[in-house]
């Protein structure tokens, strides 16, 4: 791995690459409901970009990309590199003022980017296989309300690729399992969505997220819980 620097490669390494991989994403194509996720995150932390990031061993891929170009960057590169080191979420507020010395800042400088926050993707093993994250070409503050909220979306993007995986176990096809969990989740995403519509646009103050948002968030994830409950369930 000469590509990509010592500091960066968890005491995990080889088990979190091997559970990264059990979930065949990587390749895949991407599917509407995670990227209707993603973009929603972004839409109610009014930010302009927001992505889930897998890294790989050698490099970071992109999925559901809501708002910036391209699909991968090399690992030594990306932010979300340094996000899964740790548990929880990584925030930089002013990347002008303070980065991270682990990552080459080329990406960084090329996007313009300002703020950067990514809530790791936790395996219920407990290996941290990428990132749910939000990109900002202007330096922001990020409130504790905002920061629950990543953190619940992350664990509804999580819940989709153990769903997916569950699905995959029981060769049963992605197609067709889709729409009744639209279905499930259609009221708390169809609520959300009116959250983000009748949001204030931010100014430079704190923007103050209502209770309910994240409520709305954690129901839906519930709601996903009960998915893979029944699926494993069946014979």
């Amino acid at each position: 791995m000469s590509s990509v620097f010592d500091s960066l490669i968890p005491a995990t390494e080889e088990a979190r690459l091997q559970a990264l991989h059990r979930y065949q994403i990587l390749n895949a194509s991407n599917e509407q409901l995670l990227d209707d996720i993603v973009a929603l995150t972004a839409r109610l932390l009014q930010v302009p970009s927001a992505l889930i990031s897998l890294v790989d061993e050698k490099e970071v891929v992109f999925k559901s990309n809501y708002g910036i170009g391209g699909d991968r960057v090399p690992r030594n590169q990306s932010m979300c590199s340094v996000a899964v080191l740790q548990d929880g979420i990584t925030v930089y507020e002013n990347l002008t003022e303070e980065t991270s010395a682990l990552v080459d800042p080329t990406v960084v400088r090329q996007l313009n980017m300002q703020f950067y926050a990514g809530h790791s993707l936790n395996t219920p093993e407990g290996h941290n296989i990428g990132t749910l994250c939000v990109l900002d070409y202007q330096p922001r503050p990020f409130t504790a309300p905002e920061r629950a909220l990543l953190g619940t979306m992350a664990g509804v993007v999580m819940r989709l690729l153990e769903l997916r995986l569950v699905l995959a176990r029981k060769q049963q096809t992605s197609f067709r399992f889709w729409d009744p969990v639209y279905k499930a989740i259609g009221d708390q995403l169809s609520r959300l969505n009116r959250f983000a519509d009748e949001a204030p646009a931010r100014t430079d103050a704190p923007y103050t997220l209502a209770p309910a948002i994240n409520k709305e968030a954690t129901a839906m994830a519930e709601t996903i819980d009960q998915f893979i409950a029944a699926t494993l369930k069946r014979v």
